[in-house]
């Protein structure tokens, strides 16, 4: 018989997934470390911000161009064979970028094009394996539960590892911090082998059937095409994220500063996921999120237009906020649907088309940076900021039009996907 889900399990998260929690949220601190970190140090080996900016540009527009290219055939791999070696191998491709920047830390500015080629593939090493064995282990009920607390243990670990990190560089080097970092790759591989997944009876890596088979469920299809518009624009926010830094670094020459202002912005995000999910509930949240949708271009116009200290953390706490509670609706709903409608041998599928949709709006968002980074005009820069500030906004107001569309009758809706799951299963027997 093969692989089959009932949406009404109520059993709760095995070890597997909380296994799986913990590893992803410290694989979180060595992409803090490269990410951050790593951009602070072509920071400090750049010339100018004109020169820093086009160095990022070229570091992350290979490393997503990358991830886009090989992630459909990484996946296709990890479908037919055992998903957590390939999620331990990952691991351990992310380890080689660590060790890469342990050698060649001084030098990392003439390899950006080779770091951001082995930074993708580790990427795509890692997140193939790691979104289908996600997709398929946490319960459809859990899926609410899991995704708050995973992304509170991620806050948490911002709040601690960048003020660690930070007064470690100002202590040390970055090629002692890697050692750190790849100390804790380990420990990774060690926690991993709690994981355990299995490949599902009958499923396999059919990319154009996926599609053909969507077309004919209308429902699922209207429902996934607002969802893969929203990772088109929520891709955009990706570079805000590194705007950010930026701009912190123009204005806090120590690293200890960059990470105490990341651990003050994560508890205000952990505060602002807790008050929202006590207080609002689904279809009924546009006034909430229309603030949401605010803030973060607000935040960028006043920061804009007076480029101070103060301006500055209001820029930041706005997009902390706004960030923690789009990123938890938005993975729900890429999550969910498909388990919804009885698609659960199509996950692989799925995830492959959200990943791969997001890669394309960054790599165009780099495109544009590595073109302003050229013209070197720091009006253009702040305008660029502005414009895509705007991208929190629309991944918002897609949330609200989701929720609006298929939340205002919740009853409803519930009975109509236990109908799908009904009929699923009446096929399957």
């Amino acid at each position: 018989m093969a692989y089959t889900y009932n949406i009404n399990t109520s059993k709760k998260d095995n070890v597997s997934s909380f296994s799986m929690m913990i590893v992803h949220r410290l694989h979180g601190i060595i992409n803090l470390f490269v990410n951050t970190f790593l951009v602070a140090h072509i920071y400090e080996l750049s010339s100018d911000i004109f020169s820093y900016i086009h160095n990022v540009a070229i570091y992350y527009f290979f490393t997503y161009l990358i991830f886009f290219i090989t992630l459909i055939f990484v996946t296709y791999f990890v479908e037919k064979s055992n998903r957590v070696i390939f999620y331990r191998i990952g691991i351990m491709v992310r380890t080689a970028l660590v060790i890469f920047i342990v050698f060649y830390g001084k030098q990392i500015a003439g390899l950006l094009p080779l770091a951001g080629v082995l930074s993708g593939l580790s990427l795509s090493a890692y997140y193939a394996p790691f979104n289908v064995i996600q997709n398929e282990m946490v319960s459809r009920k859990s899926l609410k539960s899991y995704f708050v607390a995973s992304l509170i243990l991620s806050r948490t670990c911002d709040v601690i590892i960048p003020i660690t990190f930070g007064a470690l560089i100002q202590a040390s080097t970055y090629s002692q911090v890697a050692i750190y970092v790849a100390i804790l790759c380990v420990v990774l591989l060690l926690i991993s082998l709690f994981i355990k997944a299995k490949k599902p009876e009958g499923s396999s890596f059919r990319y154009i059937d996926y599609f053909k088979r969507l077309k004919k469920n209308k429902f699922l299809l209207n429902k996934l095409r607002i969802v893969y518009f929203m990772t088109f624009i929520y891709g955009f926010t990706t570079i805000v994220e590194v705007l950010v830094n930026i701009s912190v670094m123009q204005q806090f020459e120590s690293n200890f500063s960059l990470g105490m202002l990341t651990s003050i912005f994560s508890v205000i995000s952990i505060i602002s996921i807790l008050l929202f999910n006590k207080f609002t509930k689904a279809g009924k949240r546009e006034i909430v999120y229309s603030i949401m949708a605010v803030m973060p271009v607000l935040s960028t116009f006043i920061f804009t237009i007076c480029p101070t200290v103060i301006a500055l953390i209001i820029y930041n706490v706005g997009v902390a906020i706004s960030k923690i509670i789009m990123e938890t609706h938005f993975e729900l709903y890429r999550t969910s649907n498909l388990k919804d409608a009885g698609f659960y041998d199509c996950i692989a599928e799925h995830q492959v088309t959200i990943e791969n949709t997001m890669q394309v709006s960054r790599i165009i968002s780099f495109v544009i940076m590595l073109i302003l980074g050229l013209s070197k005009s720091i009006i253009a820069l702040r305008i660029f900021m502005c414009i895509f500030a705007f991208s929190y906004s629309g991944v918002i107001a897609f949330l609200i039009y989701y929720e609006r569309k298929y939340f205002k009758n919740s009853n409803a809706l519930e009975e109509h996907n236990f109908k799908l799951i009904m009929n699923c299963i009446k096929k399957e027997l």
